[in-house]
């Protein structure tokens, strides 16, 4: 958790400033799309599927960077 006076950093923030991309989420994240959960509950929902939640942000991201590559080189073959 960031420290009181710490501003935390967007992953967009994150990606701007490093070599990777770090992505965290946190029951504050499970509670916009569930409003009515407390946040233990919804900190529990995200301890029950740490496992499956980091898999499909693994699968995503990946895909992400594969649609991203190829792009760049449909883009690089037409600039040539």
């Amino acid at each position: 958790m960031a420290a009181k006076n710490e501003r935390k950093l967007s992953a967009l923030g994150m990606a701007t400033r490093s070599m990777s991309v770090t992505v965290e989420l946190t029951p504050e994240d499970v509670r916009r799309i569930r409003p009515a959960w407390s946040g233990p509950e919804a900190a529990h929902f995200l301890q029950l599927h740490k496992a499956e939640i980091a898999h499909l942000l693994l699968e995503t991201g990946l895909l992400a960077l594969a649609t991203l590559i190829a792009e760049r080189e449909s883009e690089a073959r037409h600039d040539n």
